[in-house]
């Protein structure tokens, strides 16, 4: 074996490293029941998943499966009606501060919803619209 293949770690074989650089077993996003509503029109309704840390996650589906609204949520945009989420062991509802403090959000170009995103936030939040 040399140097080059002694170092080499296979995917998902190794420590999950954390933001601070420390092995961790707190997942990235856990979702547990989340429930969200306008109205009459139910955008989530139990939706539960779970981001190990240190994974590459795309969350795709097709228009009106709640997509944004789980982001916005995640993102503490938005509070969820039911069920809890968390952002690498952080509340989105109960510590919106700290996971605002870990997270970066942008968004895909429509300037009306990034402008309300950022209207939304606290003036001590930081936002690029």
């Amino acid at each position: 074996m040399t140097a080059d293949n002694e170092s080499r770690v296979e995917p998902g074989t190794g420590p999950v490293t954390g933001v601070n650089g420390r092995g961790s077993s707190v997942p990235a996003v856990r979702v547990e029941g989340v429930v969200k509503r306008f109205g009459a029109t139910v955008a989530l309704d139990g939706a539960r998943l779970e981001v190990p840390g240190g994974m590459v996650f795309g969350l795709l589906g097709p228009n009106g499966a709640g997509k944004t609204t789980l982001v916005r949520i995640l993102a503490t945009l938005l509070a969820p009606d039911a069920g809890r989420a968390e952002v690498l062991g952080h509340d989105v509802v109960r510590e919106p501060a700290a996971v605002r403090e870990l997270i970066a959000l942008t968004g895909h170009g429509r300037r009306s919803s990034a402008t309300t995103s950022c209207a939304s936030l606290p003036p001590s939040a930081s936002c690029s619209a």
